[in-house]
């Protein structure tokens, strides 16, 4: 009676230590293509940032249309009293003229010039302001599109 069931685990034993030696195979055939893959897209994602950034116009120019007609502005990269600045020491763009409203675009990423609400203020949990009446963080912008912060 002892035996049939020690010959049972034996045999159990030898299943499950084979299913194991399987498992530990297709894990290291996985392991392989998944660096492969990251391989890959680190090409392809250094490829899409150079052609980005030989597409992307200097950063200081700025397009103004008026009635119709596209005109080229350059403005300076040192700060200026002509170019508004946020509380937080950036300089925002300048105003795009469009027909007969003036509109200023506050919140610009600086890496993929999105702006408007692709722009979200999140709390900055590193740099606390103040302690009283509760805790108040500073706030930092990150962009949805890129994910950078700033």
């Amino acid at each position: 009676m002892y035996a049939n069931l020690e010959q049972d685990y034996e045999k159990r034993i030898l299943e499950l230590e084979t299913q194991k030696n399987l498992l530990r195979n297709r894990i290291n055939q996985l392991s392989n293509e998944n660096a492969h893959l990251r391989a890959q897209i680190q090409q392809l994602l250094s490829e899409d940032n150079q052609t980005l950034n030989s597409l992307q116009p200097p950063p200081n120019l700025h397009l103004t249309p008026q009635s119709g007609q596209q005109t080229i502005t350059t403005y300076p990269q040192s700060p200026s009293l002509d170019q508004p600045s946020s509380p937080s020491g950036q300089y925002m763009s300048p105003p795009v003229q469009l027909g007969d409203a003036s509109v200023t675009m506050k919140r610009q990423c600086p890496q993929c010039r999105a702006y408007g609400f692709a722009i979200k203020e999140v709390d900055d949990r590193t740099n606390i302001i103040s302690y009283i009446p509760r805790r108040m963080y500073a706030k930092k912008r990150v962009c949805t599109k890129c994910m950078h912060e700033f």
